[in-house]
């Protein structure tokens, strides 16, 4: 999905009309641009937001499935880096149709599986949010394009999950 800034935008905030949410965080936080979903969701920490749940699922995103379910959510975006071939930090939109049955991510399960599993278990719609990696070299610090992306995110989503 080929997505300009207010595609972007218009897609955050029909996201965020969904009550009760649940934001999971997929990757690994040792691992370059693929932390930036664990500080997404630290960047939430501590702020309430009406039904709104912010989980780091790390690399085992599978093991939330459970307390998401739990939530009874009306969606579920999950936020994840993966090789979209576009530049460093862009943000790109996709359903779960979209999501290869087993793609070039971090974890075991594949989130296409993951997000199946989510639809049928919690009756919920599944949103991906995925960044392409500049770096996802282990013990690096995030790109300055997937640091500016994401503080444009954390500032976007703060304004519409209020």
């Amino acid at each position: 999905m080929n997505n300009d800034a207010a595609e972007l935008n218009n897609k955050l905030k029909e996201i965020a009309g969904h009550r009760p949410l649940v934001i999971l965080g997929v990757g690994s936080e040792l691992r370059g641009d693929d932390a930036w979903p664990f500080h997404l969701i630290n960047a939430f920490k501590g702020l309430s937001l009406p039904q709104v749940s912010f989980i780091w699922g790390s690399t085992l995103p599978e093991s939330y499935i459970k307390p998401i379910v739990k939530t009874k959510p009306s969606a579920v975006l999950v936020c994840d880096s993966a090789h979209l071939d576009v530049k460093p930090g862009a943000l790109r939109f996709f359903d779960t149709a979209d999501i290869a049955p087993e793609g070039p991510l971090s974890h075991r399960m594949s989130l296409r599986s993951l997000a199946l599993m989510l639809e049928e278990r919690a009756e919920c719609k599944v949103y991906f949010l995925l960044m392409q990696p500049r770096n996802l070299e282990f013990g690096e610090a995030l790109s300055a394009e997937a640091e500016n992306s994401l503080n444009g995110l954390i500032n976007t989503l703060k304004s519409l999950l209020k």
